[in-house]
């Protein structure tokens, strides 16, 4: 009884295995570790996710996709297919524009009902009355830009709870014709867009 339990279990890893690398290979399942940030606090710096190419996305949802240098839908970079886990935003026919760092899809503003993870700029006196700066600068949610300036990461229900304590905080926002030293190939050098400001696209 014993050996054909065993051999039941063996057979069962094995077939396991095979789906899994099948899966994998096919991008019906893919597991990935988020190593950043960026999209807290939807998705925590360290989560594990899983990604299928079984259901089509829609306008909210996070998607993966790889990126080659320069693509013309994420920061330049060195790395060849590298893979990203962003929010879809927009799908082909939408207008997509950013205005002072909200986003608004076909004149609407999708950012209105989100809780995201967005930079501020806090000066050396205002930095001493915020609470919890160790946390923050465990969590990667601090960073010192000069000698008396620094950017911290609030969520927007967290700047609206600072702001309503008497906190003074300052959105980091790129306005048109600031260099922000982040390159798309669909921004021309003449264009003055910036992260923050761009569009129309569609």
């Amino acid at each position: 009884m014993k050996k054909k339990w065993r051999i039941a279990l063996i057979i069962f890893v094995g077939v396991f295995l095979v789906v899994l690398m099948l899966a994998r290979v096919t991008g019906v399942l893919q597991i990935y570790t988020i190593p950043t940030v960026s999209n807290e606090p939807t998705i925590a710096n360290g989560s594990i996710i899983f990604t299928s190419t079984l259901k089509q996305p829609k306008n909210g949802d996070f998607i993966s996709f790889k990126s080659s240098p320069f693509s013309d839908s994420i920061y330049a970079t060195n790395k060849k297919g590298g893979t990203y886990v962003s929010r879809l935003i927009g799908t082909e026919g939408q207008v997509v524009e950013m205005k002072d760092g909200t986003c608004f899809v076909n004149g609407k503003n999708i950012d209105s009902n989100k809780n995201l993870l967005q930079t501020y700029i806090v000066n050396e006196k205002e930095l001493k009355t915020i609470p919890n700066i160790e946390k923050l600068q465990k969590n990667n949610h601090f960073i010192q830009m000069g000698e008396k300036s620094f950017y911290i990461f609030f969520t927007s229900k967290e700047a609206a709870d600072m702001t309503k304590n008497g906190h003074v905080l300052e959105k980091l926002i790129f306005k048109k014709g600031v260099s922000d030293d982040v390159s798309f190939e669909w921004m021309s050098n003449d264009s003055g867009w910036s992260i923050d400001n761009f569009g129309p696209l569609t």
